[in-house]
């Protein structure tokens, strides 16, 4: 049974210092606190815990989406996270404090590309206009690109970038590391600007 206080921990996040429709955000804060308390999904303590339980989960259900609970999903992301989940794009959580001055984070589940500002948790390399000439078909991989790493090592690196953001579904699906990257490139660059 979830506590009074845990259920308050609960709200602060999900709704801030908001008191409009208090009866609705009450129920939907009873619901998702029973299904953490009850699945043992994580703690409700603090509201500390209730931000790492929500990303957590949010998280492994990016990993593997049948695991996902579709009312919990849409309670706490929208419907556009939870049909997000369910496309089979390459995924990203996002938490973001809309105001500094309340408590509330929004949750969302964004495609990549789709949220200009959806976290990266590596840097991705910029563009640097070089253009290729005609004799880079005749470059070696030993070969210094943009003076400190060869072509296999900035190959090695970008695909290292990538390969966080590559769901379940691609990589059951494609078995090269070099193929899930690629596959998932897109999304990628797209999520950091660089398109």
């Amino acid at each position: 049974m979830l506590q009074m206080m845990e259920a308050e921990n609960i709200k602060k996040v999900l709704f801030g210092n908001q008191r409009q429709a208090d009866a609705i955000n009450d129920a939907v804060v009873n619901f998702i606190g029973n299904f953490i308390v009850d699945n043992n999904v994580g703690s409700v303590a603090t509201e500390d815990a209730v931000i790492d339980t929500i990303s957590e989960y949010l998280s492994r259900c990016i990993d593997r989406p049948e695991i996902a609970n579709e009312l919990v999903i849409r309670f706490i992301t929208g419907d556009m996270g939870y049909a997000n989940l369910k496309s089979g794009a390459p995924l990203s959580l996002s938490v973001k404090q809309p105001n500094i001055e309340s408590p509330k984070l929004l949750f969302r589940i964004v495609v990549f590309g789709d949220d200009p500002v959806a976290p990266i948790k590596t840097s991705a390399p910029t563009f640097t206009g070089e253009v290729v000439d005609d004799s880079a078909a005749s470059v070696t991989a030993d070969k210094k690109v943009e003076g400190t790493e060869t072509f296999t090592e900035r190959a090695e690196r970008i695909k290292k970038e990538i390969l966080p953001i590559v769901p379940d579904a691609v990589r059951h699906e494609v078995t090269d590391e070099y193929a899930q990257a690629l596959c998932c490139a897109e999304y990628y660059y797209r999520s950091v600007g660089a398109n």
